[in-house]
């Protein structure tokens, strides 16, 4: 196999390994990418992930995939954000705020955190916290604290005893709040927008199929061109040793 033959093939190759795969994601970190490739996986979606230190990771899957693929991104809210932590909420080099602002934006961040703390527990698809913000920051009177929210759940576990459960986790995150002000609405996972393959398929792709067709046919062009100019070449040759002989032959008669 020459050189010509050899960057053929690996061409082709190269096109049967990435023509069936589809980008879902890019610029993930390696905790992004791993939450994203846990739940495909669990829910029997084959996806491949490709690292790279300075793009970041990248999550492709097969065309048959993406929309259901898309479709659990958005039910699981990934990729998820990175991990809130209170003090980002006072940077030693901001300005000083008055102490409405630095409150909003400790409940914003306390927000996030009540949030990534609901998706821990078990079958908790999504949530979402919203609590009560100061609109008016000169009146003295201290008002209590209200607090919503809406999770997405996916277990088996009656609502309301998992309603229970939640109002009294945000119930204890205020010290003014009581039971009575927090409201928990608990929905179920909608349905998946196409049902995933228990087996996989045995079909094939018909692009794949004529992809193999094409390399086929051209290798063996190829090698059915080399052969006749490797034969042509040899009767080239024969037949100017044979006039030479017959020269040679004629020059000793005479």
């Amino acid at each position: 196999m020459n050189k010509l033959q050899k960057l053929l093939l690996i061409g082709f190759i190269g096109l049967l390994v990435g023509c069936d795969n589809q980008l879902l994601l890019s610029h993930l970190s390696q905790r992004q990418s791993n939450e994203v490739l846990a739940v495909l996986q669990e829910h029997g979606v084959d996806a491949s992930r490709k690292q790279d230190n300075k793009q970041g990771d990248s999550i492709k899957v097969a065309p048959n995939d993406f929309v259901i693929a898309v479709d659990l991104l958005r039910q699981y809210n990934l990729p998820s954000k990175e991990p809130v932590e209170i003090i980002q909420a006072f940077p030693g080099d901001s300005l000083v705020a008055s102490p409405q602002a630095e409150r909003t934006r400790l409940l914003s961040l306390i927000e996030q955190r009540l949030e990534q703390s609901l998706l821990t527990i078990p079958d908790v698809v999504n949530a979402r916290v919203h609590v009560s913000y100061p609109l008016n920051g000169n009146n003295p009177t201290k008002q209590t604290q209200k607090v919503s929210s809406l999770v997405t759940y996916s277990g088996n576990e009656d609502p309301k005893l998992m309603m229970n459960k939640i109002k009294l986790f945000l119930t204890s995150s205020f010290a003014e709040t009581n039971y009575d002000n927090v409201s928990v609405v608990i929905v179920s996972r909608p349905p998946l927008q196409h049902q995933i393959r228990q087996e996989p398929e045995s079909t094939i792709n018909p692009i794949l199929i004529a992809i193999i067709s094409m390399a086929s046919l051209s290798m063996i062009g190829l090698s059915l061109f080399f052969l006749r100019r490797q034969k042509s070449g040899k009767a080239t040759e024969n037949q100017q040793n044979k006039v030479t002989t017959e020269r040679k032959a004629d020059g000793s008669a005479q």
